[in-house]
């Protein structure tokens, strides 16, 4: 948990850009994992976890062979097992935690929290970015933060593709708001990232226009 934090004291200042004093940043990511720590120390839940990762008899092979079929793989049997949806990003990311952590489902959480973490940090730096300093910013990005529809994703691991959506979205209003001309060649990519993480992610091109006006 020591390193997840030391993360994401590492990503605050990179993301903050030059909206405000870090140190804003910081109370908002303390409070943060204040208010979710006690999520982490919570097992796999029955509703999708089992289906997604603990049974999942691909997610937990290792092996190139294992990444052609999330990455590739479109048969009937293949697609059911991953959830019956082609979300090869979050896939992915469950794969490399099992990998790396196994079955562990409170070094899963730490990271589930961490990427929320810096999908908040991601969102108020293009607020920011987009309307300046000021108080109509600080005030919607911390609602959003701590908005009661956030927990079931941030705390069930089978959540994931919401989480991983938020942070993709939340990189591309972040470049978008920069309107520099080589950062803008990226966002569609970010925007795809954020599709292959959660389908309805699609629906996050109109946030773009809604930047400008």
């Amino acid at each position: 948990m020591a390193f997840s934090l030391a993360g994401m004291a590492s990503v605050i200042q990179r993301v903050s850009w030059k909206a405000g004093k870090p140190i804003w940043s910081l109370i908002l990511i303390l409070l943060l994992v204040l208010v979710y720590l006690p999520s982490i120390f919570g097992g796999y839940l029955i509703y999708d976890d089992p289906v997604l990762i603990t049974e999942n008899v691909i997610l937990q092979q290792p092996g190139i062979e294992t990444l052609k079929k999330i990455l590739f793989d479109f048969s009937y049997k293949t697609r059911l097992t991953l959830g019956a949806e082609y979300l090869p990003v979050r896939d992915l990311t469950h794969w490399v935690e099992l990998q790396l952590f196994g079955l562990n489902a409170q070094l899963m959480r730490i990271n589930q929290l961490f990427v929320y973490g810096v999908a908040v940090l991601l969102f108020r730096s293009a607020l920011l970015r987009a309307l300046g300093v000021g108080i109509v910013a600080e005030v919607a990005a911390w609602a959003f933060a701590f908005h009661p529809v956030h927990p079931e994703s941030v705390a069930w691991l089978a959540g994931r593709k919401d989480v991983l959506a938020l942070f993709f979205v939340a990189l591309a209003l972040f470049l978008y708001a920069g309107k520099g001309r080589r950062v803008l060649l990226a966002v569609p990519l970010v925007l795809s990232a954020a599709v292959f993480s959660k389908s309805m992610s699609v629906a996050a091109v109109a946030l773009l226009p809604a930047m400008d006006l």
